[in-house]
């Protein structure tokens, strides 16, 4: 958590798969903020550009609890995030994306 929070995004994947999935909440995809699935590092350096250019940056996570599942492991983190002002968005659209479970 503490990677991601720094944007350390080559520590977080570390220990990943390759091929890893993202998988955002579903209400996410339907607002159009996110794609519905990430696929391996790129895609979750794509998620997390989208994310930072929606809420600014301003999006952490506090690690609440993990399942240790044998070769998978969950973590349950609850998210922390603030809009930026509309006169500091990027006038171009933005590409869905999504929020997330990971799988594989």
């Amino acid at each position: 958590m503490e990677a991601y929070n720094r944007r350390d995004l080559e520590a977080v994947v570390a220990t990943w798969h390759p091929e890893f999935e993202y998988r955002r909440d579903p209400k996410w995809v339907a607002a159009g903020l996110v794609e519905p699935c990430y696929r391996g590092f790129a895609g979750y350096r794509r998620y997390v550009a989208t994310a930072d250019e929606v809420w600014g940056g301003a999006n952490y996570l506090k690690l609440l609890e993990v399942f240790d599942l044998g070769e998978r492991l969950v973590m349950l983190a609850e998210g922390s995030m603030r809009d930026r002002p509309a006169a500091s968005r990027s006038p171009k659209p933005m590409r869905p994306s999504t929020p997330g479970r990971m799988a594989g």
